[in-house]
């Protein structure tokens, strides 16, 4: 019988949690688990250290963790953490999972480096007036950089010059009102995405947009602030590194 075909006679769930704290779960099974989406089995499944979880599966929750504080804690204790799992924690997690993060001895050089190098990007967010305005931009500013957006659009000025020189004189919030016109994407999707830097979002959001790869990193490593270390860059130097179907993907789960 496959992972979680049990199910409870009260609820008519799978009985995943218990399976996720067996010893020596292999990595099949573990991607079964995860498949299923069900929160307290994924956070049962990441606080057991002997169970095999691949680096993607890994990196994916990782990306869907935000709003999940129960897998935080062991997702930072999570043995031979990547440098692209471990920078970007550090994004959302609580100070004090942060302190733990730094203080792990059995981190890789590399990995080392991208939670040092991440953690000093979210000490500058944190002291940065523009991002705070930009993240959390009152109604006003929104609807104005809205309405700018699209009387651009719709003149055919919202070119590529006109978004990237505003970024470049630092108005995110005009910014990620033109990627939402240009995408046709809610606004409020789009500061999420940008707001909880991930590089999948941001560089789905950009595609979406018409935007090239090149673009795609200049607004993930500028607009969100994500480390270099954890950009996703061109593949094959011109390739998005993202399956169309992955990116649609990522736009579905953000909402959009």
């Amino acid at each position: 019988m496959p992972p979680c075909a049990r199910r409870s006679r009260r609820t008519r769930r799978p009985r995943c949690t218990p399976i996720s704290r067996r010893n020596g779960l292999g990595s099949g099974v573990s991607d079964a688990i995860v498949a299923r989406d069900d929160e307290t089995a994924i956070a049962a499944l990441l606080g057991n250290k002997s169970a095999q979880i691949r680096e993607e599966t890994l990196d994916l929750l990782v990306e869907r963790a935000d709003g999940r504080s129960s897998w935080h804690e062991p997702l930072v204790a999570r043995p031979r953490l990547s440098a692209k799992a471990a920078g970007r924690l550090t994004a959302f997690v609580a100070d004090s999972l942060v302190e733990s993060l730094q203080r792990r001895r059995d981190l890789d050089p590399t990995t080392a480096r991208a939670v040092k190098e991440a953690v000093r990007t979210r000490l500058e967010r944190k002291s940065d007036p523009d991002w705070a305005m930009a993240v959390s931009a009152g109604a006003s500013e929104t609807e104005s950089g809205l309405e700018r957006a699209t009387a651009m659009h719709q003149a055919g000025e919202l070119t590529d010059e006109a978004i990237f020189g505003a970024l470049a004189r630092g108005n995110r919030a005009f910014v990620i009102a033109a990627i939402a016109v240009k995408s046709a994407v809610r606004i409020e999707i789009v500061q999420k995405i940008v707001s909880l830097a991930s590089a999948q979002g941001v560089v789905s959001i950009a595609w979406k947009a018409g935007l090239d790869i090149r673009q795609a990193v200049q607004l993930q490593t500028q607009l969100a602030r994500i480390p270099p270390s954890s950009t996703l860059r061109p593949r094959g130097g011109e390739g998005w590194p993202l399956s169309p179907d992955d990116m649609r993907w990522q736009l579905e789960f953000f909402g959009a």
